[in-house]
């Protein structure tokens, strides 16, 4: 099974339109191909780093409308991998429901478009069952079960308050940043 979602997660990276919600094909399918190969912390935070810039100008948190359509395959790179490689999923998708716009959406592969904040939750909450398993787990001083928690509780009060944002509103990077 876990295979198939594999093989899945390759096909859906090869689907989306990523120039269309404003990333860089190569860059999406790098990032996301490296995030599953995740092996140990210091990956894990180059990974982090990679996918945020791939899918937004990471130093901002200013997220391109392409976290619509990865929303589905950040949560599908947590159900098919372990260790550092699911816990920097768990770290990108807490950062995305931080940084996401009300205002932001996206064309979906049925030509649909759809709000990239509801694409997000909808994503999230679809492994909330796993998130409580994982974050009440033997030992919850672990780095996943951390991040488990820390997505739950950024879920709840994403979905609590949908319209709270960080204080400031990030701005969206400038050529000279970017």
């Amino acid at each position: 099974m876990t295979e198939r979602l594999g093989d899945g997660i390759e096909h859906a990276l090869r689907v989306v339109d990523w120039t269309a919600h404003g990333a860089d094909p190569a860059r999406v399918v790098s990032a996301v191909r490296r995030l599953r190969l995740v092996e140990s912390e210091q990956d894990g935070q180059d990974a982090y780093h990679e996918v945020l810039d791939a899918i937004g100008h990471n130093h901002s948190g200013w997220l391109y409308d392409a976290v619509g359509p990865a929303a589905t395959i950040l949560a599908a790179v947590t159900r098919t991998t372990q260790g550092w490689a699911r816990t920097t999923a768990l770290e990108v998708l807490i950062d995305c429901l931080a940084w996401v716009r009300p205002d932001q959406r996206f064309t979906d592969a049925a030509g649909r478009t759809r709000s990239v904040q509801a694409a997000l939750q909808d994503a999230v909450t679809s492994l909330e069952p796993e998130l409580r398993t994982t974050a009440a787990g033997e030992d919850t001083t672990t780095p996943l079960s951390r991040s488990a928690k820390n997505l739950l509780e950024a879920l709840h009060e994403f979905t609590d308050d949908p319209g709270r944002r960080r204080a400031t509103v990030p701005q969206a990077p400038s050529a000279a940043r970017a």
